[in-house]
């Protein structure tokens, strides 16, 4: 779809222009229906709830417009229709903007014997932003009548001197028109529009339009759905805020944050991704991996633990190769090491760290784990079994003591058969705590 020129001069003329009918589908309308009960019971699809809820079940009474405003957070359908492309293409057409994004949805209700919406301005609700400017596409969801309370439009009102800012009392006014009467130029009489068109009719406005609704007396429900508008390089005002829109400014930065603002068109083709979705904000997926050399990438490291591929903790059983001598030589050589480190930790950081001792016994704990988790590499000899069995008699805050001297004795073993291998004969000597070893090799 695309304006024609009559509808241009329409929005220029009268500060709204018209599509009667079919600007969106039977089957789109009776989706956004169905959006409607869980809405405003609080049932919100994302989990997230809308900005404002201005009408509650047993809170406000049951003859007053319901209203929700971002309503697109809370329900992926209605967002489908309120940051869709087309509608911000058509926005900026009318408005001859290079890009426009959503400040904020409606979402309004209402049943037969509710009240009036009063007659306003959105240009008074915009002294937060940087331009105060908009543009506003309203989709009816039912056919309209004006006793059905319909919205209606004061023609031409875009152009009339601007009045003071004056929000005035929006919901079930005592006289929703008397806002026209007080800012229309004293020459003119106002010409009221009441929006007559079939479910999936459309109206744009200017922001500087007076708009408003009456009570709806008739026994048919009047809902529809609303996108507010602003350019896409709009900002926040450095000194007037805004009561519920101001949170998302962020301190030093006045730009409109896109996660909360999308931009849903510009004429490079640029859209926000949660428009794209027509969604809540999701995270980003993970860009792809690089392929790397075999060596590995040196920021790996750095790399967010998500965005790592899983390795397998155990080599797979195609890949287990029988105990050496050496490699159990240097499970053990790495277990004496750790003991060392833990006991300099313990020596230099024991009262610092924890006057009762909690931390030095965590620290036992975590290497006696990481001595029962090393061998998972290679097959787990007998001997090994048996050296575990031969623990479970031991208290486990005496545990590492223990190891600790089977360690060494192992070790002497190991030594002893790996030399037999290359035809020596080795033996410690000295006390316990001494490593000496003599060597005799046998006569040729």
């Amino acid at each position: 779809m695309d304006w024609t020129a009559e509808q241009h001069d329409a929005f220029e003329r009268d500060g709204f222009v018209v599509v009667p009918e079919g600007f969106i589908d039977d089957e789109t309308v009776a989706e956004l229906r169905e959006r409607f009960e869980p809405l405003f019971a609080g049932r919100y699809e994302t989990g997230i709830r809308p900005d404002e809820v201005n009408w509650v079940p047993s809170r406000d009474p049951e003859d007053r417009t319901r209203q929700i405003c971002n309503g697109w957070k809370a329900d992926t359908c209605i967002a489908a229709q309120t940051l869709s492309e087309r509608t911000g293409r058509l926005a900026a057409q009318l408005m001859d903007w290079d890009g426009v994004r959503i400040v904020q949805d409606n979402v309004i209700w209402k049943p037969p014997g509710t009240k009036s919406l009063g007659m306003h301005l959105d240009g008074s609700y915009l002294d937060y932003l940087v331009p105060p400017e908009m543009v506003t596409c309203w989709i009816a969801l039912d056919d309209t009548s004006a006793d059905a309370g319909t919205v209606t439009y004061a023609a031409g009102s875009h152009r009339w001197p601007r009045s003071p800012e004056n929000r005035g009392e929006f919901h079930a006014p005592a006289d929703w028109l008397a806002p026209v009467e007080l800012a229309r130029p004293r020459d003119e009489k106002p010409q009221l529009v009441p929006l007559v068109v079939r479910a999936g009719g459309a109206a744009f406005h200017h922001f500087n339009t007076f708009h408003g609704s009456g009570p709806n007396t008739a026994s048919v429900h009047r809902r529809a759905v609303i996108s507010h508008l602003v350019p896409s390089g709009a900002r926040f005002h450095p000194e007037h805020t805004d009561p519920v829109y101001s949170r998302y400014r962020r301190v030093g930065d006045l730009s409109l944050d896109e996660s909360f603002f999308p931009i849903v068109w510009t004429r490079d083709g640029y859209r926000t991704a949660t428009a794209r979705r027509g969604s809540t904000p999701r995270p980003e997926p993970a860009p792809p991996r690089r392929r790397r050399s075999q060596g590995g990438s040196p920021n790996e490291a750095a790399s967010p633990l998500a965005h790592r591929a899983l390795r397998p903790a155990v080599a797979a059983a195609s890949q287990v190769r029988a105990v050496r001598p050496e490699d159990e030589h240097g499970r053990l050589a790495l277990g004496h090491d750790l003991q060392k480190r833990v006991d300099r930790v313990w020596a230099a950081h024991a009262q610092p760290l924890d006057r009762h001792g909690e931390r030095p016994r965590e620290l036992r704990r975590l290497l006696q784990r990481l001595l029962e988790l090393l061998p998972l590499d290679v097959a787990v000899t007998e001997e090994g079994v048996r050296r575990r069995q031969h623990l479970r008699d031991v208290q486990e805050d005496e545990r590492l003591t223990v190891l600790h001297g089977r360690v060494d004795r192992e070790r002497r073993r190991l030594l002893g058969e790996r030399n037999v291998e290359r035809r020596e004969e080795h033996w410690a000597v000295g006390g316990r705590g001494k490593r000496d070893v003599l060597a005799r090799a046998p006569a040729p």
